[in-house]
């Protein structure tokens, strides 16, 4: 794809963004109007009528693949989950650039009240 920098007009590249299939073999336009759209490479005219994807299939695909990037990257980055912390436990609070002690947990996720 055009760089672009390189290219003199704009709309030419936006064009050959949205046309371009992405990794699950449908373009950005495929997915937001079900068609593709009329670019410099030929194509039939049945193309260009509206045909949505198997919308659950391709969510199915996207979340499996979403979850095999995120175990991948934890592997190779050995990261773990975090442990909890309990009611009297010694943290620093940054924002006040201070120490103080856990009182609870407070109802949002890794949220305490100190």
């Amino acid at each position: 794809m055009k760089n672009l920098t390189k290219e003199k007009d704009p709309a030419k590249v936006l064009l050959a963004y949205r046309s371009t299939p992405l990794a699950c073999k449908f373009s950005p336009t495929q997915l937001l109007m079900g068609r593709q759209i009329r670019n410099s490479v030929p194509l039939f005219h049945t193309q260009l009528y509206p045909q949505w994807p198997d919308l659950d299939n391709l969510r199915a695909r996207e979340s499996m693949s979403k979850l095999k990037q995120e175990t991948v990257f934890n592997t190779r980055h050995k990261a773990k989950p975090l442990p909890s912390v309990g009611p009297g436990a010694e943290v620093f609070v940054e924002d006040l650039q201070r120490s103080g002690k856990v009182i609870e947990a407070a109802s949002t996720p890794r949220s305490y009240k100190v």
